[in-house]
């Protein structure tokens, strides 16, 4: 009897949010930590989701498989899980609040749009080279110095020739020959 309470308290200790919705809409419970997002719904228990979500839960239900959505709530971004419990006839929805992923997620990809720029106007030669000295990447003054416009006619070929001058004319005429 002790272990069934203990467990029945385990989703109002959940820090996320956790949701019974009915197939028809009906907010039959919600934790503590779903406050903001049903406040934010304009929902409370026992009331009718907003349509887009009831949607989502009779999808659910018909489909038979789990689904994801993102929904913001106030400066805080979640994934919630709906997960269809068919014999009852309802959907669980499992928040995770992924706002700080989401925010490193952007601060990368400015990060990275950086990189590139100031490797695309790098004035000499980059090259990326992977396993065994083939060439994955080259910057534009890199390519212009070969004489190749398409970053593609020289990916994948052995970086050898453009290093090693002696072997540097062949290699141009290697790429032109692609062309």
């Amino acid at each position: 009897e002790a272990e069934i309470q203990a467990l029945a308290k385990f989703p109002n200790e959940n820090p996320n949010p956790v949701l019974r919705v009915t197939q028809d809409g009906i907010l039959l419970y919600a934790n503590p930590a779903s406050v903001d997002l049903i406040r934010g719904w304009n929902c409370s228990v026992g009331e009718r989701l907003p349509d887009i979500w009831r949607k989502l839960v009779l999808e659910t239900l018909n489909f038979g498989l789990p689904q994801e959505a993102e929904v913001a709530c106030g400066e805080r971004l979640f994934v919630l899980t709906f997960a269809p419990i068919m014999e009852s006839g309802y959907v669980n929805l499992y928040g995770r609040d992924i706002t700080e992923y989401k925010r490193a997620e952007a601060a990368l990809k400015r990060s990275e749009s950086f990189s590139r720029s100031i490797i695309e106007n790098e004035p000499e030669c980059v090259k990326i080279v992977g396993a065994e000295g083939i060439l994955k990447y080259m910057n534009p003054a890199g390519l212009a110095m070969i004489e190749v416009e398409d970053l593609a006619v020289v990916a994948g070929h052995s970086v050898y020739p453009i290093v090693v001058p002696e072997h540097r004319e062949a290699f141009i005429d290697l790429t032109k020959k692609v062309l």
